[in-house]
């Protein structure tokens, strides 16, 4: 119902179930209900839609301050990731996926979202395509710390084991990588997880 309230114009029999929806739409989707939400969830969770960027405009009182494949990415949702990834929309002529690295007002990417919320398929998914695990956001945090910090040891485990093509990019930088608190990964896993 949620998704259905989100995709009406204001005009219909659910316009009143609107506000309930935009607060908590994303608690009621994971990856049990993913494919039993079918077309709903597809148009919902699709670059330029219009429910979408409604939206975002009402919860957050701006444009899309975090795109669709951030939200796919939070709620695990492996095979609208893939969606959006392999959507030519979204790739560029060299085969670089445009979204993989694209990031909310907190400079985050997806693969951010994906580690804080441990979820290592995703994760995986996402390095496949281009993520990158040394990207900071705005607090200096790349998706290890998260990862660390959270207790998501799976996560931390793929992070550190994926092979960059940066030759310069080791697990030993990764592990020192220090945040705008000056605190490196195992730093955050002693406070957090």
């Amino acid at each position: 119902i949620c998704l259905s309230a989100l995709a009406m114009d204001g005009y219909s029999s659910l316009a009143g179930e609107q506000p309930y929806a935009n607060a908590y739409w994303s608690a009621h989707i994971s990856p049990l209900n993913e494919s039993a939400l079918g077309n709903l969830l597809v148009n919902f969770l699709d670059a330029g839609s219009p429910s979408f960027d409604r939206w975002v405009r009402t919860h957050y009182g701006k444009g899309n301050v975090q795109g669709v494949l951030h939200w796919a990415a939070w709620l695990n949702l492996r095979s609208h990731v893939e969606r959006i990834l392999r959507d030519p929309r979204n790739i560029l002529s060299t085969g670089v996926s445009t979204v993989v690295r694209m990031r909310d007002v907190d400079e985050r990417t997806p693969l951010h979202d994906a580690a804080q919320a441990g979820h290592v398929e995703v994760a995986r998914i996402l390095l496949e395509h281009g993520a990158i695990v040394t990207d900071c956001d705005k607090g200096g945090d790349n998706p290890l710390h998260w990862a660390a910090y959270n207790g998501h040891t799976e996560v931390a485990r793929t992070l550190l084991e994926h092979r960059s093509s940066d030759t310069s990019d080791t697990v030993a930088l990764r592990c020192a990588g220090r945040g705008a608190r000056g605190w490196t990964p195992l730093h955050n896993a002693a406070v957090g997880g």
